[in-house]
């Protein structure tokens, strides 16, 4: 399908079922350029071009792909084409791979496609060689510094896929909402519901606009986001703006800018397992003596604040090349375990701070004193 709007203003969109995903390749297109006459859906936030707008039902399954992450058990130098990794994966020849940063470069990711891989000895061979260093090694650092610092490898290909057309450098945009519309003197309520699993979206996210993937005042309805990747994108990936009850877990982020996943004024969201990396500077920003607010996942603090932000959870992602800081959230009550939001998080490549942590304004009394991270 090749588009420049897709709107979905209270129906269903579906492929595959969560029973019987999508087998085939199916491939949504979304061209246009920064000038296209935009849509406009509610008085609470724009609509924008080059969108699937959904104020319905959209749900996409696509093809389970097991393991979305693998060690690098090599070493792998620039211009190298064979590569090791583990055996028993269910990569396969023209899948696009991300080889995340190992350096002090936030930016030293490297972007192939595979050749050939061998499932039964892991041998990994690219189209292409390398275009940085990544450290690999056949096991673990885990014992001797902690946690395992070989290089991440990402798979990025899904058989669904979203992308944008490369005009004018203007990414596509997926928005999930709710809003009121009136019909006569009759309103309306209009639901947005975005279930996405196993889905890619390329070339996604507009220059100082728009990100890839959008949750604004969507309180309605549960969605969503698992085992998909975001790759390539000019602002930043994923943005959940006072909306509520959302998931996203098990997902890759690649290649934005300056900052991977946002909340603002946003309740009840769970971001689990996801690895975000390669975030870079934005050089459209002109802020003057003001700094770029960047960061690979930042908890309610890009807007106003103090916000209301409740029943977040951050637990076991990876942050791998960013700037400013792998992860802006929240601490916890001393000698609270029990009620962990922020817990086994890791941050690597970065410059600047691996892990800020604030009192969180919910509990201003009790953090006054004392708050912790685990």
């Amino acid at each position: 399908m090749r588009c420049k709007i897709l709107f979905n203003q209270g129906g269903l969109i579906q492929i595959g079922t969560d029973e019987k995903p999508f087998s085939q390749n199916a491939k949504i297109t979304l061209y246009g350029r920064r000038n296209q006459e935009p849509i406009a859906l509610s008085n609470d936030y724009e609509g924008g071009n080059k969108i699937i707008a959904n104020l319905g039902t959209i749900k996409f399954y696509g093809k389970s792909r097991p393991k979305k992450m693998a060690r690098l058990l090599v070493e792998g130098n620039k211009g190298d084409t064979k590569l090791k990794v583990e055996a028993g994966l269910d990569w396969v020849a023209g899948d696009e791979l991300a080889f995340a940063p190992t350096s002090y470069k936030p930016d030293a990711a490297s972007y192939k496609k595979i050749k050939s891989y061998d499932i039964e000895t892991g041998d990994l061979v690219l189209t292409s060689g390398l275009d940085f260093y990544h450290f690999g090694a056949a096991e673990s650092t885990s014992e001797k510094y902690g946690l395992d610092m070989r290089g991440e490898v990402l798979l990025l290909s899904r058989n669904i896929k979203i992308q944008g057309t490369t005009e004018d450098n203007w990414g596509a945009q997926i928005l999930n909402g709710d809003a009121s519309e009136f019909i006569g003197e009759e309103e309306f309520k209009r639901t947005g519901q975005l279930i996405m699993k196993n889905v890619e979206m390329n070339r996604c996210s507009q220059t100082d606009t728009a990100g890839c993937l959008r949750f604004e005042s969507a309180k309605g309805m549960p969605s969503i986001v698992k085992g998909c990747s975001l790759h390539k994108g000019e602002y930043h990936a994923v943005t959940i703006v006072k909306s509520e009850y959302i998931v996203f877990e098990d997902n890759v982020i690649m290649n934005f800018k300056p900052i991977g996943i946002r909340l603002d004024f946003a309740s009840f969201v769970r971001v689990a397992n996801n690895f975000i990396g390669h975030l870079e500077e934005r050089p459209t920003f002109k802020g003057g003596m003001t700094l770029d607010k960047r960061g690979g996942i930042i908890h309610c603090n890009h807007e106003a604040t103090p916000q209301v932000c409740t029943d977040n959870s951050y637990l076991d992602n990876i942050v791998a090349g960013a700037f400013y800081g792998g992860f802006i959230l929240p601490g916890h009550d001393c000698g609270d375990y029990e009620n962990v939001i922020n817990k086994n998080n890791v941050a690597h490549s970065v410059v600047g701070i691996g892990h800020g942590v604030f009192p969180d304004p919910q509990k201003a009394d009790a953090h006054a004193v004392c708050y912790e991270v685990s």
